[in-house]
């Protein structure tokens, strides 16, 4: 009897402790490396760091923005590691479900500029209470570019 108490008292501390280190109250709320499996990208210049304010309905959150640009064989422009962490680690704000979407490397609509690049578009759902009103954030947020460029939803 007492090494099932054991066992079922590790178990929900296991469950306790993984569910403090998967917090969506982390610094870190996204991370990817998107060259896993593409040897022959390589890497073009180095860590982009930009912070944005991250709008939500009554108020904004700063986030920290790092990412590398890598480019293909074919020539293409792509964001090879992207990572998203909160600028105020006191911040309510909660971020769940974040999530990035590749297009197809293309050019500048009209543009002298010829480089192809890649564009990663960001979506997710972004919570923070204010008082007693959830202000709540859904969908497509930040667009990533191969050029070095970002624009932020």
């Amino acid at each position: 009897m007492k090494t099932v108490k054991k066992v079922i008292g590790m178990f929900l501390l296991y469950l306790v402790a993984s569910a403090c280190t998967n917090s969506t109250n982390s610094k870190i709320f996204f991370e990817k490396d998107f060259a896993t499996g593409h040897a022959d990208w390589k890497v073009a210049g180095d860590t982009i760091t930009e912070q944005f304010d991250l709008k939500l309905p009554d108020s904004k959150e700063p986030i920290k923005l790092f990412y590398l640009v890598a480019k293909d064989p074919g020539g293409c422009m792509r964001i090879s590691y992207a990572r998203l962490e909160r600028a105020n680690l006191d911040s309510k704000m909660t971020a769940d479900s974040v999530r990035a979407q590749g297009v197809p490397c293309g050019m500048d609509w009209e543009s002298a500029d010829s480089t192809r690049y890649e564009q990663m578009v960001l979506t997710g759902s972004f919570s923070k209470f204010s008082g007693i009103r959830k202000n709540v954030k859904q969908g497509s947020f930040l667009i990533l570019k191969g050029n070095g460029t970002f624009t932020v939803n």
